[in-house]
């Protein structure tokens, strides 16, 4: 099962939080997977959400072969997703223990007066 699909080079960048050329220079560098349905090469591009976060995360042991100056940002967009993903489960978690909260039956908690 496929996340999203990013049609463009723009739908990509901004998902990737980066510039337009800088996401054109991971795909060369970096094999960032992109998919251009025509024949053409440089036609039409399309990427998928999953496998471009599945890229990031794997892109960590292909970074010490380039120089910092190419990779226009990458080294800090998969510690980025990494810490996203954490807090999304910190969160679920809070979220679950919150809903527990307030199904719970409420206690019925008179206090005699005297």
């Amino acid at each position: 099962m496929r996340d999203r699909i990013l049609n463009g080079w723009k739908d990509i960048s901004h998902y990737l939080e980066c510039t337009v050329r800088t996401a054109q220079r991971w795909e060369r560098l970096l094999s960032m997977p992109v998919h251009r349905p025509s024949s053409r090469p440089r036609r039409r591009v399309v990427a998928f959400t999953d496998e471009l976060d599945v890229w990031i995360l794997g892109s960590a042991s292909r970074l010490g072969s380039i120089r910092n100056s190419e990779l226009g940002g990458m080294a800090n967009l998969g510690a980025t997703l990494l810490r996203l993903q954490a807090q999304t489960r910190e969160l679920s978690a809070e979220l679950s223990s919150m809903k527990s909260l307030l199904s719970a039956p409420a206690q019925d908690e008179s206090v005699e007066t005297r």
